[in-house]
Formats: C-alpha cells, structure tokens, sequence
C-alpha cells in the first residue's frame, strides 16, 4: 500500500488504496490495457483537484519506453506548503529528485503519485474510447456511469476506484495530434469522514515528445539521486517487503552519461552458467506468501525474477533479466540458497519448488 505523507497534499480520494502493489491483472476486466495510450502519447500534462476548486497537484510527465526514462515536473499545493520540483528515474533503476523535500522512507511516493494518477487518466480514456486514440474525434462529450471498477498499480503502490463510477466532461483533439481532455470523475469511497461520494477534477493533455527525457549530457548539478528496489524489514518475527527509494550518499553523478555506466556496470546481467537452473519458486520462508518466481525468458539463457504475492506475480514484461549467475545483485550460496540485494541488508532465499506455475505455498 502506498503511504499516504506525500499525498497528505492532495484530496483524499487519492489515498483509497487497496490490494497489493504487484497484483496481476490476467483477465481482470478492473485491470484496462492502456498500452496503446501509453506508447502514442509518453508526454502527458495533467492537473488534479477537487471538482469545484483549483488544482491542488500539477504534473508533466515524460517517458521513454525503450530506455525506461521517466521525468516528471512537479507542483503540489496543501496546508504543508508548496512542493515545486522534478522527480525522474533512469532505466527504471536509479531515481532523481530536483528541489522536493521528501520524508525519508517515503521518498517512492513523490513518483507513485503522479504515475497512478496519470494511469488513471488513460484507463478512463480506454474505457470511453476502446478502439484507441484513433477513434478519437474532433471533440467527445463525456457523460459515463461505468458499474466496473478501475485498478492502478506501481511497484510500491496501488489505487482502485470502484464501481459504479460516473465521468463527465469534454476529450478533444488539440494541435499536433494531442489530445486534450478535461473531465470530472466521481464514485463512493472512503474519505477522511468515512463513506462518501469523492470527486476530482483531471485536466491535460496527452502528446508525443519532442525530445529525449533524459539526454546523456544532462548536468545533475541539484539533484539528488536514490536507489530503487524491493527492501525486506525484520520485526517481531515477521517479514515485511516494500519496493523503496533509498538516498545515495554519495554525489557520485555529473550527468545521465555518469548514471547509465554506473547502472551498466552495477546492474549488469550477469553471465551464462549452464551448469546451474534457478527455476522455481523462492521463498524467504516457505510458508510465507511472499517471494520470488524465477523462469527462464527468451533465448540467450537468461531468467525473469518476479516479485509475487498473494495477488499474484509482477508483470513479466517488467521483469529484468539476470542470468543470476555473476550478477552483483545476487549471490549465489548453493543450487536451492540465494541472496539478493545490496550491502550488508541481503534478502535471503530458499528454493521451496521448482515448479513456476504458481508462488502459493507447494
């Protein structure tokens, strides 16, 4: 579940979260492809507030799908004060932040927020458009009551807006081949007073980039850079995970070209080693519901690790690809006993199975 201390700066409705973070959707009809909007449209401006007031959070996102780049503009109002800044990630591994005083530990939720919030804004348009953007006309009054509910997920968080829902507002086309929307979404939910309607306002638009996000040349002279990954906490003789943003210390990087040899070098896959298969289902604790799949996926000898639950395993075409094997992130103890993580704090695993099928208990 995603913490709500960033967020304490936005309306309520968007701290209604519930579920696991790495649930999958299979065939869920809550869990919308928005894969075309995405890939069309990886520029998308939005601001959000409550239906009859002024925005209260403001951001412009932009992503780069081959090279897993993600920066995001930022402007948050509340009672806290202001938050002005930018948030990025390189390669899907190292996070930025520019000018945003973040909580420690709660450091991921300056990314989650605006990413779930902007997922949203593409699950509504392929409810109402499920041809795809090109089935988009000139101009499209919206008026929806969809008894459907809506599940959004990152990593660290999850947010499902149930059903039924009703949308109303305006989605048109706008110059360059963007598409512009200006919409009011409304549904019952928990607030801060318990049941009631919870309405927000989500105006923008979605466009193509005119640039990379994040050039090589890119000077990071300001910006702060995090470490990005699964985490497991000990307590009173239980296990807690949580996909986390942890400060670097040290002002290693000048520029993106500095991160991305940082990143080949400390995330390299690894190399092949036939004499080893680490398929199967492992576990911290074999009793536990929480874990990691590991599958062989494609066909240079290489695994897909999948951090899975109770709600099921992350998507595979999320999955980084390790050969384990010589990969700094794990350390290989035997045929059926992995570390995984970096530093001192390892996660230690158990091979429980070597069946795939499934991370419930064999």
């Amino acid at each position: 579940m995603m913490r709500p201390r960033y967020l304490q700066a936005i309306p309520a409705l968007l701290l209604a979260f519930t579920g696991m973070a790495h649930a999958a959707c299979n065939k869920d009809p809550e869990c919308d492809s928005v894969e075309r909007w995405a890939r069309q449209f990886p520029a998308i401006s939005l601001s959000m507030g409550p239906a009859d007031g002024a925005p209260t959070a403001t951001w412009r996102g932009r992503f780069d799908h081959k090279t897993n780049d993600i920066v995001i503009d930022a402007d948050v109002k509340g009672d806290a004060g202001a938050m002005k800044g930018a948030v990025a990630m390189v390669g899907g591994r190292v996070m930025l932040t520019r000018d945003l005083k973040l909580e420690r530990g709660y450091e991921i939720d300056a990314l989650d927020a605006p990413v779930l919030t902007m997922t949203l804004v593409m699950r509504l348009l392929s409810r109402i458009f499920p041809d795809g953007p090109s089935s988009v006309p000139a101009e499209k009054h919206v008026d929806r009551t969809d008894k459907v509910g809506i599940k959004l997920a990152t990593p660290s968080a999850d947010w499902r807006i149930p059903g039924p829902w009703h949308l109303v507002g305006v989605v048109k086309k706008a110059a360059g081949g963007a598409i512009a929307y200006d919409l009011v979404l409304s549904y019952s939910g928990d607030g801060p007073k318990g049941a009631s309607t919870q309405a927000m306002r989500l105006q923008g638009e979605l466009a193509a980039l005119d640039k990379p996000p994040l050039p090589d040349t890119m000077s990071l002279e300001g910006w702060v850079s995090y470490g990005v990954g699964v985490q497991q906490e000990k307590s009173e003789g239980s296990t807690a995970y949580d996909y986390v943003a942890k400060r670097d210390g040290n002002s290693r990087f000048k520029t993106v070209a500095d991160v991305r040899a940082y990143m080949n070098d400390e995330f390299g896959p690894g190399k092949l080693d036939a004499t080893k298969d680490f398929t199967g289902s492992w576990k911290a604790k074999c009793e536990e519901n929480f874990g990691l799949k590991i599958l062989h996926h494609g066909d240079e000898g290489k695994y897909a690790v999948l951090f899975c639950g109770p709600g099921g395993c992350e998507d595979i075409r999320e999955a980084q690809l390790t050969y384990i094997t010589g990969d700094k992130f794990y350390t290989v103890v035997g045929d059926d006993e992995l570390l995984s993580g970096r530093g001192p704090d390892k996660n230690h695993y158990h091979r429980c199975s070597k069946e795939v099928g499934s991370i419930a208990t064999p």
